[in-house]
């Protein structure tokens, strides 16, 4: 009959969506592993108490946040270097305004 035919269709419709969902869950599961080996960090298999995924949605910000420190110290060691020792206290104002500005970013 029409229902039995209708519940048989929707069964089969939550088949695909749950391949779907399985699909994309196992995708998301690769690049966190993928985050983890680029940043030498361990995010762990799924499990019911651990989700890789979140693991490197965690771990993301801090590391922008480093790497962005680490970019502003270089730049001003790079700028250090090419100016006069006088000029160097304005390199330090700077790039102490625009960490601050990355902090207040991350907040």
């Amino acid at each position: 009959d029409a229902a039995s035919a209708h519940i048989a269709e929707l069964d089969i419709d939550l088949g695909k969506e749950v391949d779907r969902r399985d699909h994309w869950e196992e995708k998301a599961t690769e690049l966190a592993s993928h985050v983890g080996k680029l940043h030498s960090i361990e995010v762990g298999e799924h499990t019911s108490a651990n989700c890789p995924v979140q693991n490197a949605i965690d771990f993301i910000p801090g590391s922008l946040t480093a790497i962005q420190a680490e970019t502003v110290n270089k730049f001003k060691d790079e700028l250090k270097k090419s100016l006069s020792a006088l000029y160097w206290p304005h390199v330090e104002g700077v790039c102490a305004v625009v960490e601050e500005k990355l902090k207040a970013e991350k907040s």
